[in-house]
C-alpha cells in the first residue's frame, strides 16, 4: 500500500526550518527492541520517583538517573515531576522551600538563621528556582550535563555573595550582637553546593574523556582542593552550630536556677514560674537531642564519597608525578601555545567562585617534579588505594549486609565496587612498575561506572 494515501508529504512542510535534515542510519529489528526496552527500563525508574527524604536523595537520584543516558522520553516526563510552578513543589507535594531549610539544617546552618524573614524570602526568591535548576540539568546526558553545569556555575557565582549579605542583615537584625558569633552559613550551604557542581565538571571530563594524559594532574589537583575546601567548609560549619548550641545551653541552664519555684512566692506566680521553667527543660532537651541527631543517609553517603574522592584523586595524581619523574609521561605540545595559556581555558569555568581553586603559579610550584622522588611518590599511590579498598570493603558491610538497598543506594554500591576496582587495578600497575623498568607505553581509560582512569602499560 502506498503511504502518499495516507500521510500528506507536504503536512510539516511550514514546520520544518531552513537547515538541511539530519542524516540517519537504519537500525535492525533487533537493536529496535533493545533500545524500546531500554526507555521503557528508565520509564520504570522515573515511575519509582514518588518519595523524598532530602535534597540529597534528590540530587543523588537525578545523578544516577542521568548515568543511565536516557533518552528524550523519560527525561521529559521526570522533568515534569520536578517542578510545579503554581506551588514550587517536587513531587506536587513537597515545598522546596521546606527542603532547602531542612538541607540547610542538617549541613549545620542554625535554626535562628533558617527560621528567620530574610533568609525565608531569600530562599523563595532565589535559592528554589536554583536548586530546581540543578536537578533539571543532572537530568540531562553526560555531555550535556556538563556543558550546562557551566551556566550553573555562574549563577551559583552571583548567588554566593548575595547569601554573605542575607547572612550579615540577619546579624544586624539580632538583638544581641556578639561579633564571636558572626559567621556566614548560608554563604557556607551555598559554598558546599557549588563545590558540588565544580567536582562533578571535573569529574564528567574525566568520563568523558576530554583531556590529555598530560592535562590529569592540573584537573586531579583542582578536584583534590575542591573536595578538601569542601570539608573544611563542612567542619567549620558543625563547629560553628556546636558553638551556639552549647552557649543556649548555658544560658538556659542559669535561667533554669533563677526560675526555680519558692516558697514564699503566691500559688499564680509559683504556677507561672514552674510553666516557664518547663518549657525551659524542654528546650533543653530539644538542644541536647540536636547535638546527638543523626544526619541523613544521603548526606553519609555524600560525605563518604567526599573522602573516597578525595583519596583517589591523590593517589592517581602520586601515580601521575612518579611517571613524569621517570619520564614515563608524554609532555604538553607547546607549539600552540603554552602551558598557562592551556590551564587557563581549563579551569576558567570555575575562576573566581568559591571553593577557589589552584592559580596557576602555584600549580608550578607544587607540581616541580624536581621537588618529588618517584619511589616515595609510588608508595603513597599504593597506601592511598590500600585506604579505598579498605574503606570501601569496611562501609558495603556495614550499610547493606542486613538489608536491601534503594534504587539509589544499590546504584551507590555499584560505583564503589567500580571505584574498588579502579584502586586494585592501579596498584596492580604500580607493582608492575617496581618490578619492571622496561613498560613501553602507557594507556589510561576510564573503566564502566567510574570517572577515574586506570593506568596500564600496552
Amino acid at each position: 500500500v502506498s503511504t502518499n494515501e495516507f500521510f500528506d508529504p507536504l503536512l510539516c512542510q511550514k514546520l520544518l526550518g531552513p537547515a538541511p535534515p539530519r542524516s540517519m542510519t537504519v537500525i535492525s529489528k533487533t537493536e529496535a527492541h533493545e533500545m524500546f526496552a531500554g526507555v521503557i527500563d528508565d520509564l520504570i525508574v522515573v515511575c519509582k520517583f514518588i518519595d523524598c527524604e532530602s535534597l540529597a536523595e534528590v540530587f543523588g537520584y537525578m545523578s544516577m538517573f542521568s548515568e543511565r543516558k536516557p533518552n528524550i522520553i523519560p527525561r521529559s516526563r521526570i522533568i515534569t515531576m520536578l517542578f510545579t510552578p503554581e506551588s514550587h513543589r517536587l513531587l506536587g507535594k513537597y515545598a522546596y522551600a521546606d527542603l532547602i531549610i531542612q538541607d540547610m539544617r542538617e549541613f549545620g546552618v542554625p535554626e535562628s538563621t533558617t527560621t528567620h524573614a530574610i533568609c525565608k524570602e531569600f530562599i523563595e526568591n532565589a535559592l528554589v528556582r536554583a536548586i530546581y535548576d540543578i536537578f533539571r540539568v543532572c537530568t540531562a546526558n553526560r555531555a550535556r550535563k556538563r556543558r550546562n553545569i557551566v551556566h550553573l556555575l555562574h549563577s551559583w557565582r552571583e548567588l554566593q555573595p548575595s547569601a554573605d549579605y542575607h547572612d550579615h542583615q540577619i546579624f544586624l537584625a539580632k538583638e544581641e550582637k556578639d561579633e564571636s558569633l558572626l559567621f556566614n552559613s548560608m554563604g557556607s550551604w551555598t559554598e558546599q553546593w557549588t563545590g558540588r557542581l565544580m567536582s562533578e565538571y571535573l569529574l564528567l571530563g574525566m568520563e568523558l574523556d576530554l583531556y590529555a594524559v598530560y592535562e590529569y594532574e592540573a584537573m586531579l589537583w583542582s578536584l583534590d582542593l575542591i573536595l578538601k575546601n569542601m570539608r573544611e567548609t563542612l567542619l567549620r560549619m558543625q563547629m560553628y552550630e556546636k558553638k551556639l548550641v552549647d552557649k543556649e545551653i548555658t544560658e538556659l541552664m542559669d535561667e533554669m536556677k533563677l526560675c526555680s519555684p519558692k516558697k514564699e512566692k503566691s500559688s499564680s506566680k509559683k504556677n507561672k514560674s514552674s510553666k516557664e521553667l518547663k518549657e525551659k527543660k524542654k528546650r533543653l532537651a530539644q538542644l541536647r537531642a540536636s547535638k546527638e541527631r543523626k544526619h541523613n543517609v544521603h548526606h553519609d553517603l555524600q560525605s563518604f564519597d567526599m573522602d573516597l574522592y578525595r583519596s583517589m584523586a591523590s593517589g592517581i595524581l602520586c601515580l601521575l608525578i612518579a611517571l613524569r619523574c621517570e619520564g614515563k609521561v608524554k609532555c604538553a605540545n607547546l607549539s600552540f601555545g603554552n602551558d598557562e595559556t592551556r590551564y587557563a581555558q581549563r579551569v576558567n569555568p570555575l575562576s573566581g567562585i568559591r571553593p577557589e581553586v589552584l592559580h596557576y603559579e602555584v600549580f608550578e610550584r607544587i607540581s616541580d617534579a624536581s621537588k618529588y622522588k618517584a619511589g616515595e611518590l609510588l608508595a603513597n599511590a599504593e597506601t592511598k588505594f590500600a585506604n579505598i579498598k579498605h574503606k570501601t570493603s569496611t562501609f558495603l558491610k556495614a550499610s547493606f549486609s542486613n538489608r536491601k538497598p534503594s534504587l539509589v543506594e544499590a546504584h551507590h554500591k555499584k560505583k564503589l565496587l567500580a571505584l574498588t576496582r579502579v584502586a586494585l587495578s592501579n596498584t596492580l600497575a604500580i607493582q608492575s612498575f617496581k618490578a619492571s623498568k622496561d613498560v613501553g607505553k602507557l594507556r589510561f581509560e576510564c573503566p564502566a561506572n567510574s570517572c577515574f582512569p586506570v593506568v596500564s602499560a600496552e
